[in-house]
């Protein structure tokens, strides 16, 4: 890269055109050889194996504490059992220096981040010295239209519903870009924009087929139940799909990977699957309410956390911060859980300092899509930080196959 200023400019104003101009911009993306993806491959399939006997388990013995919204838990078990809980799900996972991975979050029902990542996508193979014909990339948004929609012209109206003030609706708009281009008729709306009227889910004067979004969780919060009342009843009523399904509210606590690797569920799946989760599922606890912490083994975060907020990072922190940390977590009325720490390799990747070019290590985490039981394809998230994510402004980047060629 012989002008690493125009080249940062070339990405920034192709990141501006794909409606991501707010995204950190890192100027490589990262590119693994055929068997390291089929190995990632391999591995989300059988957590998500796992994690469906995980809810199967969690529902007939829901002893962790989750906090579900009362006027839906009887649905949310009722999915778990039945093996319906799990619409688009991502498993978030580290790699050591010796190339052993490391699953740290199941983020069920959550869409977010695929846009991002086609924005990304697109802006790295507009510049000029991109390698097209070495690489190959599955995109995660392509993947979830044909979940979604498997046949655009008989989709009827889907609309994305996210409120307005959200973080990442920029991230919803180029994802519903994508279902456009893919020849699906597609719209973002805020949930207070919908009617239930005459036994259907209208926009204006459209009548709704399917509603995308999460887990419907945010949708219960007293202060958006009104906004949110006619798709919830709509949706109460069965007369327009959801994806995602309720059930992934459950599904969406973390706390539940301590039940990954025990002999309930690693009974229920086949030797090769049971085998790959034992061998990738850090053990994880319940924050109990009493006790010293050995910061140099734990990372503590909440089951129903987002964004990397309130995540600590044992070996990261002072003795001080960590007490202060597992102090704050016991005096909160939120379930908190303790993961065993595993360091994550970094990555050299190139960043712009100044008029230079600057080679920084990166913290990466990658992110598997699974579609219901469709695999989705791969992403990653970079940070100098440790806790990783975009909404401690991190950046997100594809991950590309190399072809052999």
């Amino acid at each position: 890269m012989h002008d690493p200023r125009a080249a940062r400019a070339a990405f920034v104003e192709a990141l501006t055109r794909e409606g991501a101009s707010s995204l950190t911009p890192v100027l490589c993306p990262l590119v693994i050889e055929p068997p390291t993806r089929a190995h990632f491959e391999a591995l989300a399939r059988a957590w998500h194996a796992g994690m469906h006997e995980v809810l199967r388990c969690w529902a007939g013995a829901p002893v962790e504490p989750l906090p579900l919204p009362g006027d839906v838990q009887a649905r949310v078990s009722a999915e778990a059992r039945e093996g319906r809980a799990l619409g688009s799900t991502r498993y978030d996972f580290i790699v050591d220096a010796d190339g052993r991975v490391a699953l740290i979050e199941c983020q069920a029902g959550d869409p977010s981040g695929m846009g991002v990542e086609e924005a990304s996508s697109a802006a790295f193979e507009a510049l000029p010295f991109f390698p097209r014909s070495s690489v190959t990339r599955q995109s995660v948004a392509s993947s979830l239209r044909r979940f979604v929609a498997p046949e655009p012209e008989q989709a009827g109206l889907v609309v994305f519903v996210i409120h307005r003030e959200a973080f990442l609706e920029w991230d919803v708009a180029r994802l519903v870009k994508v279902f456009r281009g893919e020849g699906v008729d597609a719209v973002m709306v805020d949930p207070a924009e919908l009617r239930f009227v005459e036994g259907a889910l209208w926009l204006g004067e459209r009548r709704i087929a399917l509603v995308v979004r999460d887990s419907l969780e945010d949708l219960l919060a007293p202060e958006r139940s009104e906004a949110s009342r006619a798709l919830m009843e709509a949706w109460s009523a069965g007369v327009v799909r959801v994806v995602n399904p309720v059930g992934s509210i459950a599904a969406d606590h973390k706390v539940l990977l301590r039940r990954l690797p025990t002999p309930e569920v690693l009974d229920r799946l086949s030797p090769a699957d049971a085998a790959l989760v034992r061998e990738s599922v850090p053990e994880t606890r319940v924050l109990d309410g009493e006790g010293p912490v050995e910061r140099e083994r734990w990372v503590l975060k909440p089951s129903d956390g987002f964004g990397g907020f309130d995540v600590t990072i044992g070996p990261a922190v002072s003795d001080e911060a960590w007490r202060a940390a597992v102090v704050s977590a016991r005096r909160s009325a939120r379930p908190f859980l303790l993961q065993r720490f595993v360091r994550a390799h970094t990555a050299e990747l190139p960043v712009l300092e100044g008029d230079s070019l600057a080679v920084v290590p990166h913290h990466v985490v990658y992110s598997a899509w699974l579609h219901g039981d469709r695999f989705g394809g791969l992403f990653a998230r970079v940070h100098r930080r440790p806790v990783v994510n975009v909404h401690q402004g991190g950046g997100l980047v594809p991950v590309y196959t190399l072809t052999g060629r």
